[in-house]
């Protein structure tokens, strides 16, 4: 008796679904896989710096169980600037290859748009997947940079089988 609850709904989601769209600014920590479901939009503001703990995923899912992944099968709308890019990175203090798995798109029940203008992807696994099952799935990276990651041999993964379509564009 007398226990009140508040939960603080500006808060962002740092492991699990989404429920509802979401706007990240800031320093965002993530300790667990957070997915983007179909239907929903993460917004990640210009200078946002993301950063996943690093060998440690609280949710222990994923394509990769140890490691932490921004799974997005909905929408991602992350346009950094030239002067303010948008940072996906790990919280070790002494950052390595490998700390966090990465940013994966899902197209499986829907067509996947992914766009990443001006960000910087660094320490982890794999950069970017993309990864479509019988749906299209766009990619477009443009004046980004993907650095320290890809000890899987690869900072961007493409993947498509039942027949889907696989759109890539890299700009600088």
């Amino acid at each position: 008796n007398g226990v009140t609850i508040t939960i603080d709904s500006s808060l962002p989601t740092t492991t699990g679904p989404l429920t509802s769209d979401e706007t990240w600014s800031g320093i965002v920590t993530l300790t667990g896989d957070v997915t983007v479901p179909t239907n929903v939009t993460l917004t990640i503001m210009t200078g946002t710096i993301v950063r996943a703990t690093a060998f440690s995923d609280d949710k222990v899912g994923g394509a990769n169980s140890p490691r932490i992944e921004l799974i997005i099968e909905g929408t991602l709308v992350a346009d950094g600037t030239a002067s303010n890019p948008i940072v996906f990175t790990s919280t070790s203090s002494n950052p390595a290859r490998g700390d966090w798995y990465g940013i994966r798109q899902l197209a499986d029940s829907f067509n996947g748009v992914l766009s990443l203008p001006y960000c910087t992807i660094e320490y982890c696994t794999r950069g970017i997947s993309v990864e479509a099952n019988g749906r299209t799935a766009t990619l477009a990276v443009s004046n980004s940079t993907m650095r320290h990651s890809g000890s899987e041999g690869s900072v961007i993964y493409v993947r498509g089988e039942n027949s889907a379509t696989v759109s890539i564009t890299v700009a600088a």
